[in-house]
């Protein structure tokens, strides 16, 4: 096996290099990050887990909770608790 940066020294200046990049990334907003990213591997290609999390930061998330089905027995039973109790304000506006 070769030894070839292998030593303490080449490990410290690569942890030193990578707080560099880390400080630097952070300084940065989603929108600067994809367009460096664009810079870097062209518009849309490469990195596209990192994409998808940048473009859903700056869009906001998406919640698809409410359209999902209660899977679980709890769900299904504070799912209709939540039905039985907008049933009872809609018929009894009073309460």
């Amino acid at each position: 096996m070769s030894r070839i940066n292998r030593g303490h020294k080449r490990k410290v200046e690569l942890r030193e290099t990578a707080e560099k990049n880390a400080e630097q990334r952070a300084q940065r907003s989603p929108a600067q990050q994809l367009e460096l990213l664009d810079k870097r591997f062209g518009p849309g290609l490469g990195a596209q887990k990192e994409r998808r999390r940048l473009s859903a930061l700056i869009d906001g998330p998406v919640s698809h909770k409410e359209d999902k089905e209660p899977r679980t027995r709890n769900e299904r039973r504070k799912a209709k608790a939540k039905r039985h109790k907008e049933r009872e304000q809609r018929d009894n506006p009073d309460i």
